[in-house]
């Protein structure tokens, strides 16, 4: 009997043939907020998902938490909450380029980096194993919200509006708009998304040319990711001629804006049978809960079952105030019929619906859900097969009760469309506000950036974007990877730092270049990411992206004190470095330092650059060609004339040379030439002699007998001998590079204190090669100690490198 009633009723609702765009009630806008030809206020909040990772029982929690603050809003008729969700995994190719692809493809363009076979590769592979899907929470405010007088009032205040104005005709009639309704409306909005965010759980309002959009694309799934915008109040329109151009009085119609039902359809439906309809390029297959589940269960469990099957498919589920009172009548009968056994888990559920609202304060509310699944028209068997497991995921969640068959298959597919109507064919069940709020769409995990350079697939095939520089959102980034041996570490690393060098770490005041990037690791796993960047710059910027694999050996000997081009002394930032440097070369591999070993660093860093400049009692490095071949060429073919300086043989500084490249503006040439005027390791053992640092140190005596200068000496002298590369003029030359990968495996070893102790300077060392100049900052420029030849140079050179660590 029941299915020929229900067949009976599918005839007749198909007979009726409603048009496609009665499904639309979206009449005007009214600021922020859609207005319905009801006068109904709606809005959309994009949900982006909790802040951070939840089990089962604390979604439970938070679903209470809800219940307690949102219960009172849906107690008595009038405001509605849609939780609409959509999975689309042929939409993935879009949303990847959108999230990430494109705006890698500009970067890689604009700092000239060849990188499409990259780029093509992960935009052919990744939507093959990435699925789209987004949550929105629709807000209804209804009219009967309102008391009989506020309702007197909106009636006078639209009649009041529609005088004003002549009749539009067939285009948006915002005479139905209503501020008492607006105020209405806004609190609800507020109410919940203050809720939501107190939670941790992102959202962010979305306004109605984005609402409208989301809609669209919802009914039409090829119009996805398209530029289409409807045409709204307040938004510049083109006047519409009339069809009689003779017409003495044309209606205004044609200058306003055209009514958004028929902006929004653009392709008619077609039933097909009772369960199918076509609309646009698409067949959809709609599925409604008939009953709703025994064990309410959080939303992602039904999500991710059929996210791991790449199934398409939307839902939305409704709730709806005035539970109570819309189950009254269905209470009564069901008490009345109690002599009929078919009747007892009937009266049993609202015995216990009663006594959680009697005893716990936890209301009902009416809630209906409608899910829809879809193919490209011609792929009905493929279609079916999609509903079938759409159904059984929906009856396996929390065993529940679907069916197919829904009397209209267009409108109850046009159901699970959001913002254009608040209708649905699902049966309405009676749930607790609790337990209806643990089902909505709102539990699954949230990325902190709405695009990055980098994408993550979770668990389901859900797109979770990562943008490496942090996107403005924390002030410093740590990526901490955990991994057993062969499990990716490396492989993520080097993705991480491809993502960043595809970021806005490109992009500052300057203009988009490659970013500065530099990376301490033990073993070549980054050694193939270099090369690939070599690569993509070609030959003539291979120099911008360095691999170094360090060595104890001739070649890659690095100075310490080397400072910045024509600056005698240290900038602030490099003489906290040498004092930590040198004090840890001069500590005991306990780990205890001396006392008074770090008074005495700091002073001998301090006079050993004294020595180094043309002060009285100093000892300049002196000139020698021969040294740095690049340096002599240029003084031959520049006509350089040196000064010589009354002494022995009438010698040339080193300091001379640098500062008559600088005059010539050589500043590379000077920075080689300058390698050699500044202190190297052995010239701490004579600045440890010098009368001062005698007269204020020798009579210190340490408990093993020596004196802290005496201790000292041996110190540097062990590592000048075991660390020749630390005691020579640097030869390590990164050039121009930008991107440089310094190698330490041969040169921190570990397993004895010893060994400790060398991992830990090479480990400074690095620091200090790669990071030297990330911490420049444009005060730097007017330090005491920068000569005024100079200041603009480094001013440029400073204020650059700020600006590439804030794009």
């Amino acid at each position: 009997m029941g299915g020929i009633l229900s067949g009976l009723l599918a005839s007749i609702s198909l007979g009726l043939r409603q048009p496609l765009t009665s499904f639309c009630d979206v009449e005007s806008t009214h600021g922020d907020h859609l207005v319905t030809k009801r006068g109904e206020y709606v809005s959309v909040l994009r949900i982006n998902g909790l802040r951070r990772m939840c089990t089962r029982q604390e979604v439970e929690a938070l679903a209470e938490q809800q219940r307690i603050e949102l219960q009172g809003l849906l107690e008595e008729r009038g405001h509605a909450i849609v939780g609409w969700y959509i999975s689309d995994p042929e939409r993935s190719g879009i949303e990847i380029d959108r999230l990430s692809l494109d705006g890698c493809r500009s970067i890689a363009r604009q700092i000239g980096a060849d990188l499409t076979d990259v780029i093509g590769e992960r935009r052919r592979r990744w939507p093959n194993v990435m699925r789209w899907e987004a949550t929105y929470y629709v807000l209804w405010t209804r009219p009967s919200v309102l008391t009989r007088e506020d309702r007197k009032q909106v009636a006078e205040e639209r009649k009041a509006l529609a005088a004003q104005f002549p009749r539009v005709g067939d285009s948006q009639r915002f005479a139905v708009r209503s501020d008492i309704m607006a105020a209405r409306h806004e609190s609800f909005i507020s109410r919940v998304q203050t809720t939501m965010q107190g939670f941790d759980i992102s959202c962010e309002f979305l306004n109605p040319h984005h609402a409208l959009q989301v809609a669209r694309e919802a009914i039409y799934r090829e119009t996805a990711g398209s530029a289409w915008k409807p045409t709204l109040l307040g938004d510049r329109v083109m006047p519409r001629l009339p069809d009689d151009l003779d017409d003495p009085k044309p209606h205004p119609q044609g200058l306003l804006w055209p009514a958004i039902r028929d902006q929004i359809f653009n392709a008619d439906a077609e039933t097909k049978g009772g369960q199918l309809v076509t609309v646009g390029d698409y067949t959809y297959a709609p599925v409604d809960m008939a009953i709703g589940p025994e064990d309410p269960r959080p939303f992602a469990e039904l999500s991710s079952v059929l996210g791991r099957k790449r199934l398409p498919w939307r839902s939305a589920m409704i709730l709806e105030g005035g539970g109570r009172a819309a189950f009254g009548f269905k209470e009564a009968g069901a008490g009345f019929l109690a002599m009929f056994p078919g009747n007892g888990d009937i009266r049993r559920a609202f015995a216990t619906l009663k006594h959680e609202r009697q005893k716990n304060n936890h209301n009902s509310v009416r809630m209906r859900m409608t899910a829809t699944t879809w193919a490209p028209i011609g792929e009905d068997a493929k279609l079916r097969r999609q509903a079938s497991d759409l159904a059984q995921a929906i009856d396996a969640w929390g065993n529940s009760k679907t069916t197919r068959i829904s009397g209209d298959p267009l409108e109850a597919a046009m159901g699970s469309v959001p913002a254009l109507s608040l209708g649905s064919t699902a049966t309405s069940s009676l749930a607790l506000v609790g337990d209806a709020f643990a089902m909505m769409p709102w539990a699954r995990s949230a990325s902190p950036w709405q695009r990055g350079s980098i994408l993550f697939r979770k668990p389901d095939g859900s797109i979770w974007p990562y943008d490496p520089t942090g996107g403005g959102l924390r002030p410093s980034v740590v990526d901490i990877i955990v991994a057993p041996p062969g499990g990716g570490k490396s492989v993520l690393a080097n993705t991480i730092l491809l993502g960043l060098i595809l970021s806005s770490a490109a992009i500052s005041s300057h203009g988009t270049k490659l970013p500065f990037i530099g990376k301490l690791d033990i073993g070549p796993s980054s050694r193939g990411l270099i090369e690939m960047l070599r690569n993509a710059l070609g030959p003539a910027r291979q120099h911008e992206a360095v691999y170094v694999k360090m060595q104890a050996i001739p070649g890659f000997e690095v100075n310490v004190f080397d400072t910045q081009v024509g600056l005698e002394y240290p900038l602030p930032l490099e003489r906290v470095f040498l004092q930590n440097f040198i004090s840890l070369l001069a500590t005991p591999l306990e780990g205890k330092p001396w006392e008074g070993m770090d008074h005495l660093v700091e002073d001998v860093v301090d006079e050993a650059y004294r020595l180094c400049t043309g002060v009285q009692g100093g000892a300049p490095k002196i000139y020698s060609p021969g040294i740095e071949p690049e340096v002599d060429a240029a003084i031959t073919s520049l006509g350089i004339s040196l000064p010589h300086h009354a002494g022995e043989d009438d010698p040339t500084w080193w300091r001379d040379v640098v500062s008559a490249l600088i005059d010539l503006k050589e500043y590379r040439l000077a920075g080689f030439a300058q390698r050699h005027a500044v202190p190297i390791l052995q010239d701490l053992l004579m600045a440890a002699r010098s009368p001062e640092i005698e007269k204020r140190y020798s009579k210190i005596t340490l408990e093993t007998g020596e004196s802290l200068i005496d201790t000292f000496d041996r110190y540097i002298m062990n590592v000048i001998k075991n660390f020749p590369m630390l005691a020579s003029p640097t030869k390590l030359d990164m050039g121009n590079a930008r991107v440089i990968v310094l190698d330490l495996a041969e040169v921190a070893p570990s397993g004895s204190p010893g060994a400790n102790r060398q991992t830990a300077l090479m480990y400074m060392l690095g620091r200090q090669i790669l990071a030297r100049n990330f911490f420049l900052h444009p005060d730097y420029a007017d330090d005491p100690n920068m000569p005024a030849s100079m200041r603009d140079y480094h001013l440029a050179r400073f204020t650059e490198m700020e600006g590439s660590k804030n794009p």
